[in-house]
């Protein structure tokens, strides 16, 4: 998700944009401002570290800005940027040992540790600091999966955060990468994906595109564009695939409901 590298927060990456009494767009940088190394070698999925060994994302400064922007923000909406997802996404389940390389064996899901999933207990302040602060109405965006997803993320005793994040627009997809290799089609891969992570409301691996995001007090509206083989000259006739909605319900949980439109005309 570039950025430019003029940003209005304690990093270079960082942006925070009012936008009225609409939304507050906060763009806070995952990749170069507090982040420390990520657990595993770097190669691939790796078991899911504990809170305890948790690495650092963001700096302490980047926490401390966030929360005074969420704290005192009046409009409708906050709408939290992330370059990598922060929902939990698991890829399976493998057993480990504990931090000490000794027993007992733990049965640990099997995670990519470049996303929010590789920090846990970061993902964990984030979502204290929004329950902190009594916000309901966080929608959050993401991307560099390669992949289209629209998720919850949990939260004890209040509505679940919605995040919708925005597949490549060149680089390969998610899809193409899985077939490359594993065995089996992606398309299998993406049937054991939502199958093991109820949480993810759609799930598209196989296209490329780009996410509008449409804004009012009542709805937050996200369709994805689908650009067809981005190899191919000329392109096909860009459609909108998806969308979904948020919908701003005053005091009760906001609400996230998919649907599948008809394609656009060229």
């Amino acid at each position: 998700m570039p950025q430019r590298a003029h940003g209005n927060g304690p990093t270079p990456h960082d942006r925070h944009i009012p936008l009225g009494d609409l939304c507050d767009l906060v763009m806070v940088d995952t990749r170069l401002g507090g982040r420390e190394e990520q657990v595993g070698d770097g190669a691939g999925p790796t078991p899911a570290p504990t809170h305890e060994r948790s690495p650092q994302l963001l700096a302490d400064e980047q926490w401390e800005w966030l929360d005074e922007i969420i704290g005192r923000s009046t409009a409708t909406w906050v709408v939290l940027v992330s370059q990598v997802q922060v929902a939990p996404l698991r890829l399976g389940w493998r057993p480990t040992r504990s931090g000490s390389g000794r027993w007992p064996l733990r049965v640990a899901p099997i995670v990519n540790p470049d996303q929010w999933d590789g920090y846990p207990a970061e993902r964990q302040r984030l979502i204290d600091l929004l329950d902190r602060h009594d916000r309901d109405d966080v929608v959050i965006l993401s991307g560099d999966l390669h992949g289209r997803f629209a998720t919850s993320i949990r939260r004890h005793g209040r509505p679940a955060l919605v995040e919708v994040t925005t597949p490549s627009i060149s680089a390969p997809t998610l899809g193409s990468m899985l077939d490359a290799r594993l065995p089996i089609p992606s398309r299998w891969t993406a049937r054991w994906i939502r199958a093991i992570n109820p949480h993810i409301r759609h799930l598209d691996l196989e296209h490329h595109g780009a996410t509008i995001v449409d804004v009012d007090h009542e709805t937050i509206r996200f369709s994805n564009t689908d650009e067809g083989d981005h190899m191919s000259i000329p392109k096909s006739p860009t459609e909108v695939t998806a969308a979904w909605f948020v919908e701003h319900l005053g005091w009760k949980s906001p609400t996230c409901r998919s649907t599948r439109s008809a394609p656009a005309s060229a």
